[in-house]
């Protein structure tokens, strides 16, 4: 997750699933890219399904503690978080894309 004051350029991970979740490509959810939410921008949003979706890089276990009160910032706000770990998009991008569909549809019933 990323503050809105220090976004990061999008790495190849998260190029990749975007490619996956662009243009409702996703069972027909609208996805948003670097979304800011309660000024916390976050890497993937689904709005209808209130789905936030983290690519997360090696640089992660460092904002651990931060992640935290973000991560109940969302909670309260209803939505669902889910982390993807770089590795996991370029060895299982279909896995992750099924784990994506299996909590959009979960949300959105």
């Amino acid at each position: 997750m990323r503050n809105s004051q220090t976004e990061e350029p999008e790495t190849r991970a998260e190029s990749l699933l975007w490619k996956k979740l662009k243009n409702r490509a996703l069972m027909g959810a609208t996805f948003k890219k670097q979304c800011s939410i309660n000024g916390y921008v976050v890497d993937f949003f689904c709005a209808e399904a209130g789905v936030i979706v983290e690519v997360d890089d090696a640089m992660h276990s460092y904002r651990e503690e931060n992640d935290s009160m973000r991560e109940e910032c969302f909670l309260g706000l209803g939505y669902t978080l889910v982390h993807v770990k770089n590795q996991a998009i370029h060895t299982g991008l279909n896995a992750v894309i099924e784990n994506i569909v299996t909590l959009v549809r979960g949300r959105m019933g």
